[in-house]
């Protein structure tokens, strides 16, 4: 099944919801998403922004988006290409 960024309770296959994209108070959490497959999964959090970043442009690549999020759920930066 395609990627659909959709929640499941909305007919997607995002698991994550958009509290689960929310880190701790002054952390940065890892999220990955299998494009190919649609499923996703919280990598971890991180004090450190620039090791957020640094942990999801490895993890990033063909097919797998990595996505770090701020702890208000904002989307700071991304990785990897569907």
């Amino acid at each position: 099944m395609p990627y659909d960024p959709r929640h499941e309770s909305e007919g997607g296959n995002r698991t994550t919801t958009s509290e689960d994209l929310k880190a701790s108070k002054d952390q940065y959490r890892v999220v990955l998403v299998d494009t190919f497959d649609g499923s996703d999964c919280v990598i971890g959090n991180y004090d450190d922004k620039n090791e957020a970043i640094e942990i999801a442009n490895k993890k990033g690549g063909e097919m797998t988006r990595v996505y770090v999020y701020d702890s208000e759920g904002k989307c700071i930066h991304s990785a990897g290409s569907f």
